[in-house]
């Protein structure tokens, strides 16, 4: 065995590599056995112990996987796998580095086939090796947003290598963004990152930037990496796959846009709670009140802008009826 490189697999038998060809055997009772299926081009070795996995449960006949990581990319991706080409796998098990055992077949179960396909993507959103890492934004904010979204984009998306990023996985990884960084009273569904980033940055009493939102042009490049990594996961089951090159993904290239919006220019912004009356310093300045106030502009919070949109249709009557 000069040549042979023991390798702990995640299951009941015992893999070896032959270090001077690069095949792949299969080490039993009755010695080695050349097994082509897993010679695999898979850069990372979590996609791979997915890869050992199948391959034991679809011609080995396992029927419980038990895999030692404590890793979230392998967890997120046992569960993706758990609830598509693992589904009739009786029990796949992780155990954690706290010795925990994680029963992924019974998670998949109270999660449900939906939401396990989408874990992938959410995960990457939410920040990886491989991807940007949005600060200050937990897992789990991530995981709880999601559940209160429509989000089938975000499923299907990575089961085909060749997929491309359309307008709707645009816009509900968007939305998710958004939803991870505002409460329940804020008002910014179907906006964009930047009216929220200037909200965040001028009714924030920390000083610390990293506590924003992203830019438009900085999120885009982080749903690229994080949809490659999403490809890169569901085609684990694939020893060879054709997955396409990182710089057609948000890789390594730069934000190329300000991190202020360009109409945002105004100095004065209120913060009034309560419709924007006498005190209001906007009114005070005969300035619009703008996403940059407490108000945020918007008409169901300033009484200026409700009252300045029954001004403009009178006068719009006005001027028909002469």
């Amino acid at each position: 065995m000069n040549n042979l490189n023991l390798v702990l697999a995640p299951l009941i038998s015992n893999w070896v590599v032959d270090s001077r060809k690069r095949r792949r055997l299969w080490c039993s009772q009755q010695g080695l056995l050349w097994v082509p299926a897993l010679e695999s081009t898979q850069q990372e070795a979590d996609t791979r112990i997915l890869l050992h996995t199948l391959y034991s449960v679809q011609n080995e006949g396992v029927d419980r996987v038990v895999i030692h990581a404590n890793d979230t990319d392998i967890i997120t991706t046992c569960l993706y796998y758990g609830a598509t080409h693992l589904s009739d796998l009786t029990e796949l098990w992780v155990k954690t580095g706290q010795n925990a055992y994680l029963p992924i077949h019974k998670m998949v179960v109270a999660l449900g086939p939906s939401q396990c396909c989408a874990l992938p993507f959410i995960h990457s959103l939410s920040g990886r090796d491989t991807t940007s890492h949005p600060y200050f934004t937990g897992k789990k904010a991530w995981f709880k947003s999601s559940m209160s979204l429509t989000i089938p984009a975000l499923e299907e998306f990575g089961e085909n290598p060749a997929n491309a990023i359309t307008d709707d996985l645009l816009n509900q990884a968007r939305d998710l963004t958004i939803t991870v960084y505002t409460s329940k009273a804020d008002h910014f569904e179907g906006s964009d990152l930047g009216k929220l980033r200037a909200y965040k940055f001028l009714n924030n009493k920390s000083t610390l930037l990293k506590l924003l939102p992203p830019t438009e042009n900085a999120f885009l490049l982080h749903l690229k990496r994080a949809a490659l990594a999403t490809i890169i996961d569901k085609n684990a089951h694939i020893a060879k796959p054709e997955i396409p090159p990182c710089t057609e993904f948000g890789v390594p290239v730069p934000s190329t846009k300000p991190a202020w919006p360009a109409s945002m220019n105004k100095t004065i912004s209120c913060g009034c709670l309560k419709g924007c009356q006498k005190n209001c310093s906007c009114a005070k300045n005969a300035v619009p009140c703008y996403i940059g106030c407490r108000c945020q502009g918007l008409a169901t919070k300033c009484r200026r802008i409700h009252t300045a949109t029954l001004e403009s249709s009178d006068s719009s009557c006005d001027s028909e009826n002469e």
